[in-house]
């Protein structure tokens, strides 16, 4: 209601511009230049002519977690990987030393039956008859009979899992720190390189791509810049991937 009547009102007061302007025209100028400002005033009042609304522009799919793979950010990225990988291969030829389970177990037990065990035995005893203190003298030759199984037969198997998980955050941490990137920007990095290498698609692609995902309704999206990239690049990203533990 209230806007019926605001509208009756400014109507009102355009009916009594336009008698005025025929009852006076020689202020025939003044006039129309104030109708033409008193009938914008009443279409925006009535809503005849609304603002023209923006037209929403499309989000970017990069930000500062997700990287656009340019020429430059893919050659950083090689390198980041490459000092990454480095790093696992000192892990793995250290790695490539541990017994398994069973043969560890057979390295053991030759070791107990060995001279060099008997000697600390005899030791222990020696020990004990000259009133030495019986839980030190224990201490001291359980840990002269580790050293010599470790000497002999290498590192415990279960101990390789644990060194394996300390190796891996540390070579990522090396990979990281050659372009600055953080944990985030290098985890978003790795994942995008597989669908897009493997999708059958990127050959005969001809800019911008969606690639699907693992999950259903999930895509990666790929600017036609990056298609190029990958075009040069997805061999030797792939074989550096698969260098991962």
């Amino acid at each position: 209601m209230r806007n019926v009547t605001k509208v009756a009102c400014v109507g009102r007061w355009l009916f009594v511009a336009v008698t005025l302007g025929a009852v006076l025209p020689s202020a025939g100028q003044a006039q129309l230049g104030g109708l033409r400002k008193l009938k914008a005033k009443v279409e925006q009042a009535v809503g005849d002519k609304p603002a023209a609304e923006a037209s929403p522009q499309p989000s970017s799919p990069y930000n500062e977690n997700t990287l656009e793979i340019t020429p430059a950010v893919a050659e950083c990225f090689e390198r980041a990987l490459a000092a990454e990988n480095a790093e696992l291969d000192a892990f793995k030829s250290w790695a490539s030393k541990v017994k398994t389970q069973a043969g560890y177990e057979a390295c053991d037990g030759e070791v107990a039956m060995s001279a060099a065990a008997r000697a600390i035995g005899a030791e222990m005893v020696a020990a004990t008859e000259k009133g030495q203190e019986a839980m030190q003298v224990m201490k001291t030759a359980s840990e002269k009979m580790a050293a010599l199984t470790e000497k002999t037969c290498g590192p415990k198997p279960s101990s390789a899992e644990l060194k394996r998980r300390d190796a891996v955050q540390a070579a990522k941490a090396k990979g990281m720190a050659v372009c600055g990137y953080t944990e985030s920007q290098y985890n978003i990095l790795k994942e995008r390189v597989t669908p897009i290498c493997k999708s059958g698609v990127l050959a005969g692609a001809d800019g911008a791509l969606k690639v699907p995902g693992d999950t259903n309704g999930m895509f990666y999206v790929y600017s036609a810049a990056e298609v190029a990239v990958f075009k040069a690049r997805c061999a030797a990203l792939m074989s550096a991937l698969q260098k991962q533990l």
